[in-house]
């Protein structure tokens, strides 16, 4: 798993800009590795920042869809993974 060489946070296999912060990436660019989590560690998570949640975002500038998963509360708003444009969440399920 890749992560965001200026946040850290998780990067898919596609994405070229970070979801969170919006930095573009490129598959030459030095990106940081994360280990994977422990299942332990993972239901830790879950008990401190609050049940999973999963949001549907929409770009207004591409019109690319993408989910956003995590735990406790979604963010109002997300980086595009394909042209890096600020885009409101839709909707939100738990």
């Amino acid at each position: 798993m890749l992560n965001c060489p200026n946040c850290g946070k998780s990067l898919k296999e596609e994405d070229v800009y970070c979801r969170f912060c919006g930095t573009k990436y490129s598959p030459g660019q030095p990106a940081q590795t994360a280990p994977p989590m422990d299942p332990l560690l993972s239901i830790m998570h879950a008990s401190l920042y609050g049940p999973p949640f999963s949001v549907k975002c929409t770009c207004s500038a591409c019109g690319s869809e993408f989910l956003e998963h995590g735990l406790g509360s979604p963010r109002k708003t997300y980086y595009c993974p394909k042209c890096g444009a600020k885009c409101a969440v839709a909707n939100s399920s738990r």
